[in-house]
């Protein structure tokens, strides 16, 4: 969710007044649907340091929050429970408490409000609009030139459509540097398939890029370049961005390339029920290769006095890059043992 938010410029929220306790409440009192209203929970932008030892806590953006400043519901912050923060609301309060970081809950993004006759780049960064289109990067982080087609940018959001090197069917232009930027809805990834390809090898390169908005933040799916037959290929992104850049030198021309993308809801995590049958679990693509940028949370549960056990039958990851973390969600229930260890001590005296 700290990725997601980072995506569109803006950070998970955190509260540090009355009033923006009271205008928080109000925003999500108001985006509950009718049929769920009652008691709900969303994640602030906060979590615990040290403990809180130092008594303090850490917001999305950084800074450091005193946990004095919070609105916390009765015994809390209690460290034992977790250490994000996370929101329970009701028609008529909102109070915070600490819990283990691992469930799926909404949360509430701020992003910084620009001026008029500006406009808001992707970082959360404002810059004047006549500094749109310049082929000067005024954001920092290129989203100003991101819909630009008099500079060969191209900015499609939409379920689906086509994408053609210049000329196409017919040779592309030399020291031609062109990027289309692909935005799907929420929750959809990018499937990108090639009906024709041709470049100059080595030379004239298409990169595809997944995970955000702009460049510097996604990572490398692929280069591609050459004569090559692509039509049984499918590149794919872990969220709902992809980039294609197309680069080429001041010699050898080629005819270029014609592709087609769409969407697909993502598959990727939720909450899964473990039985006394054994299950499957496989990453996205398995077993061909898992999209790039992607970050996937499973939550297992099973009937109280059961033991989940996870058996891994084969592995393949980028080594140092990718990785899988299981987690355990002991620390509640060694708290409930020790508080019922406590209260039989008690009687037995």
């Amino acid at each position: 969710m700290v990725l997601l938010a980072l995506r569109y410029g803006s950070n998970l929220i955190s509260v540090e007044s009355y009033d923006e306790n009271n205008i928080t409440a109000s925003i999500a009192i108001t985006s509950i649907p009718l049929e769920r209203r009652g008691a709900t929970h969303y994640w602030l932008g906060l979590a615990s340091l040290d403990d809180l030892r130092t008594n303090t806590l850490e917001s999305a953006a950084g800074t450091l929050v005193s946990q004095y400043s919070g609105f916390w519901y009765l015994n809390q912050p209690d460290p034992s429970d977790g250490e994000c923060v996370h929101v329970t609301i009701t028609e008529e309060t909102q109070s915070w408490s600490l819990t283990t970081c691992e469930s799926l809950q909404p949360f509430m993004c701020r992003s910084k409000a620009c001026p008029t006759g500006s406009i808001h780049c992707s970082n959360g960064n404002c810059i004047n609009e006549n500094f749109k289109c310049d082929e000067q990067d005024d954001c920092g982080d290129g989203s100003d030139e991101l819909d630009c087609p008099v500079n060969c940018n191209f900015y499609l959001a939409s379920s689906g459509d086509f994408v053609e090197s210049p000329y196409f069917p017919h040779k592309y232009a030399p020291l031609t540097n062109c990027k289309w930027t692909l935005e799907g809805p929420q929750g959809h990834n990018i499937l990108l398939q090639f009906q024709e390809f041709e470049t100059e090898k080595t030379f004239d390169t298409v990169q595809i890029l997944v995970g955000g908005r702009t460049e510097d933040t996604s990572v490398n799916l692929a280069t591609l370049s050459g004569k090559e037959n692509l039509t049984n290929r499918s590149f794919v992104s872990a969220s709902n961005f992809m980039i294609i850049k197309f680069s080429t030198d001041a010699s050898v021309e080629r005819k270029g390339f014609r592709a087609s993308w769409k969407t697909e809801p993502q598959t990727c995590g939720g909450m899964l029920r473990a039985t006394s049958q054994g299950q499957i679990l496989t990453s996205s693509g398995y077993p061909d290769q898992y999209p790039g940028g992607l970050e996937c949370l499973y939550i297992i549960k099973a009937q109280n006095g059961r033991i989940i056990t996870i058996e891994i039958d084969d592995l393949d990851l980028n080594e140092n890059e990718d990785f899988i973390l299981i987690e355990m969600e002991i620390r509640q229930k060694v708290k409930q043992l020790l508080d019922l260890l406590a209260v039989s001590t008690t009687t037995k005296e």
